[in-house]
């Protein structure tokens, strides 16, 4: 089935890039050490969602057979793109990278579950981090 939207809120920043707090988003499927993989497998996709931190990725894995990996694991970046969030962090051009970052697996093909559980549970989290944007990464 799929989910069907009437209309999205449309939301102008109050905010210049340069002021706001933004959050790395990715459906790459990356887990960290202790965090169960995903269930690439899945016959209708999984859709739970792992937190990362704003630190570099020293331990990470793919856990997605839905595309092709090899220029993800040359460099994480590709996919989840931490280190190119804070250099621009540093150079100024956002305020700051946030403290929790996301990645869900990107094969879904009953989007309810992330609409009423995994999404509304990320919009939380992302507020109580003081996210002003999210830097959204489609694999």
């Amino acid at each position: 089935p799929w989910v069907s939207f009437r209309e999205a809120p449309l939301v102008r920043p109050v905010k210049q890039l340069s002021e706001m707090c933004v959050a790395v988003v990715s459906s790459a499927g990356i887990t960290l050490p202790g965090q169960p993989p995903f269930d690439d497998m899945a016959p209708l996709g999984e859709a739970s969602i792992r937190w990362v931190d704003r630190g570099p990725l020293a331990h990470w894995r793919i856990n997605h057979g839905h595309y092709d990996p090899a220029a993800a694991q040359e460099d994480y970046n590709a996919v989840f793109p931490l280190d190119v969030m804070r250099d621009l962090e540093a150079d100024g051009v956002i305020a700051r990278l946030a403290p929790h970052n996301l990645s869900f697996l990107g094969f879904q093909l009953d989007a309810q579950a992330m609409l009423t559980d995994s999404a509304p549970a990320a919009a939380e989290r992302f507020r109580a981090d003081g996210v002003d944007a999210v830097l959204l990464v489609p694999v």
